[in-house]
């Protein structure tokens, strides 16, 4: 695919190959395009297998799978309506938002003021996959803010190391998996506080023994075997109150779970 510019055509004399400098490769299609137009930055086209796409930013969006060869006849921004015809001349509409490819057209060209004055007009249905263009083109902070998708809100928080977004995402929309990613990573930057935290909301037991040994935290340790020995985890609570010095609870554990041999 490629962008004319005509101000490097306009007074030069075309060389044996033409205004080859007036020419800029923006992207590559692995397909045979059909039928095609250009609305904005955005490509939209029909390719062989009968697919009816559009071309942003270096990603390919499968807005329809035909039934039969169609054609683009064209786009009427005004209905948001994208119009295609075969050749016994019936003509079918599909629907196009104008504002999502006004806003991605604007990403492209990095006028982010004017992709800011478009968004209210983009509904939220259409919202979190704008945000996944825009994770794609590297915007991963407007993308955590358009997506109204609490998982990839949470997935992009991560990955910008924003904990307390990801911290407050995780309390929202509690899970195991989530805790464990967002103590994962704290623990990557030495956060030992937020680990601890998640790794509590992840009941992550032996994640806990680990980490209070690592930092010799007493405090941490009495109340892991504690959690540990109400949650049923006796090993974990025995190998915490042995870690303590804590003999007679050892013996305790050893008790109530018949395993008399060990507590000889």
């Amino acid at each position: 695919m490629l962008r004319y510019n005509s101000d490097r055509a306009e007074g030069t004399p075309p060389d044996e190959d033409g205004f080859e400098e007036a020419f800029e490769v923006v992207g590559e299609v692995a397909d045979k395009v059909m039928t095609g137009v250009w609305v904005g930055d955005c490509f939209i086209y029909t390719n062989s297998e009968n697919r009816l796409n559009y071309h942003v930013g270096g990603e390919i969006v499968t807005i329809s799978h035909l039934d039969r060869t169609q054609y683009i006849m064209g786009y009427i921004a005004k209905d948001s309506k994208l119009y295609l015809g075969d050749k016994d001349l019936n003509i079918t509409s599909f629907a196009l938002k104008t504002a999502v490819l006004e806003y991605q057209t604007a990403v492209m060209r990095q006028d982010f003021e004017t992709a800011d004055q478009i968004l209210p007009s983009i509904d939220e249905e259409h919202r979190t996959r704008v945000a996944q263009f825009l994770e794609k083109q590297g915007f991963k902070e407007q993308a955590m803010a358009v997506s109204v998708d609490p998982a990839h809100k949470f997935e992009l928080a991560l990955q910008l190391n924003d904990f307390a977004t990801a911290y407050g995402l995780a309390s929202e929309h509690s899970s195991e998996q989530r805790w464990k990613q967002l103590s994962d990573l704290a623990l990557r930057s030495s956060d030992f506080n937020l680990a601890k935290k998640c790794m509590y909301n992840a009941k992550d037991y032996s994640g806990l023994l680990l980490l209070a040994s690592s930092l010799g935290d007493a405090a941490s340790m009495e109340q892991l075997a504690e959690l540990a020995h109400a949650a049923g985890k006796e090993n974990i609570a025995f190998t915490a109150y042995m870690m303590l010095n804590k003999i007679p609870k050892c013996l305790q554990l050893l008790v109530e779970t018949e395993r008399y041999p060990e507590a000889a």
